[in-house]
């Protein structure tokens, strides 16, 4: 975005990538409209030339807020609870979306909050697909993104909770000890909320409320997906609690029976040529380490460490 292409009735700000003080991203504020038509008028008009443009409701954000707010304190006596805190799923699958009194109904839970973000569009990738880190009743549902916090949690005799960025690989081990790298988790190849994936486009850094792409992409799919992933144009196999392969598509993964892989671009290729010499693949997901949390939620780049500010 060139600032000489800006009229004098707009106004623009630079503000730092989160975690890469570095690198800058513009807003520009062309004013006040009743709805999200003439906004988008004033882009067509040749305003803005050469600028990727993505509205907002700036008045949605804290520093444009015009509405009291009401904020809720839950105080918890970790000497007499003897519950648990957990991740409640919508629909119980990532692919879905539901309202958190319902959630926590279902999970009998004290106090619920909303968390996570996900995907709210279907040109975003797949409704309801968490953008960033995942993990549910301690199985790996959605994987994280470059630079991105999350809130850890692990149940044991003692409940711990600890903000970190956890993102273990997703690995398939062939006989011969190679082991090649999935590129996510139960999301639509190719697109990837809030970005912070390698070799996506337009950025591998983390950019909030934007969907980057990726053709060479290398995905796997659990019982926790919700959907069925478009395979045109793609290589698919499915893979047993076994570790046996079978090329094309299998239903037998969305009722917990192992895996569906699915690659697209260079990875489909790179796998192909796996499956000319090996029938059989070992799945792990970082390591399965002992010291993998129970349930994690995703959250926006860490602020404060050791009270300290986070470049």
């Amino acid at each position: 975005m060139r600032r000489q292409n800006i009229p004098d009735a707009l106004t623009q700000e630079s503000f730092p990538y989160p975690g890469a003080a570095q690198q800058t991203y513009e807003i520009v504020r062309v004013g006040d409209y009743q709805s999200r038509k003439p906004a988008l008028n004033v882009t067509e008009a040749g305003q803005l030339e050469k600028c990727e443009i993505q509205l907002q409701r700036l008045n949605d954000t804290p520093a444009f807020a015009d509405s009291p707010w009401r904020i809720n304190i839950l105080e918890v006596d970790l000497d007499r609870f003897d519950g648990r805190a957990a991740l409640g799923l919508a629909g119980q699958k990532v692919a879905r979306v539901e309202p958190v009194t319902e959630i926590a109904a279902r999970e009998g839970a004290l106090a619920a909050v909303n968390a996570s973000f996900f995907v709210m569009s279907d040109e975003n990738g797949v409704v309801g697909d968490i953008a960033g880190l995942g993990v549910y009743n301690g199985t790996f549902i959605s994987e994280g993104l470059i630079g991105r916090s999350a809130l850890l949690l692990k149940n044991g005799p003692r409940n711990r909770a600890v903000i970190a960025r956890y993102n273990p690989d997703i690995r398939l081990a062939w006989l011969n000890g190679e082991i090649t790298v999935a590129d996510g988790i139960n999301r639509r190849p190719g697109f990837t909320q809030n970005c912070g994936n390698v070799g996506d486009t337009p950025t591998s850094i983390p950019v909030h409320d934007k969907t980057c792409t990726g053709a060479d992409e290398l995905i796997l799919f659990n019982e926790y997906a919700g959907f069925e992933p478009d395979t045109a144009d793609a290589l698919t196999i499915a893979i047993n609690d076994e570790g046996q392969i079978t090329k094309g598509k299998s239903d037998a993964w969305s009722e917990g029976e192992g895996y569906l892989l699915v690659a697209t671009g260079d990875r489909a290729r790179e796998i192909s040529e796996k499956l000319r010499d090996y029938a059989t693949v070992d799945i792990s997901i970082g390591g399965e380490d002992e010291d993998a949390p129970s349930y994690a939620v995703n959250g926006a780049p860490t602020l404060l460490e050791n009270g300290a500010s986070v470049d």
